[in-house]
């Protein structure tokens, strides 16, 4: 479906999105201001490119079909996951106020 050159590409780009997304946000900016809105509509075509070319929805079905057959995490990558999530909230809550 991508390339790893085309994988690195969408990687970049929505690292640069949400570090620039993030910056707005400890600079206080309101996440209805114009800027932030556009960062967002940049992340979501981002997001929509991805679901549309990896068929995304489909193979989530076939993942949750076979998840018992997945190896689960250990302790220590599930609290590198739970400190990740963790960074994460004040994001997502700014986002979702700049959706709302």
């Amino acid at each position: 479906t991508f390339t790893k050159a085309e994988i690195e590409v969408i990687k970049t780009r929505s690292r640069d999105l949400l570090a620039a997304l993030r910056t707005e946000m400890e600079q206080g900016t309101d996440p209805k201001s114009p800027r932030v809105q556009d960062l967002i509509h940049k992340i979501e075509h981002v997001g929509r490119e991805i679901v549309d070319r990896t068929k995304l929805p489909e193979r989530m079905e076939t993942f949750r079909l076979h998840e018992h057959l997945m190896p689960q995490p250990g302790q220590t990558q599930m609290d590198e996951i739970r400190e990740k999530v963790k960074s994460m909230r004040q994001l997502f809550e700014y986002l979702r106020r700049a959706k709302a």
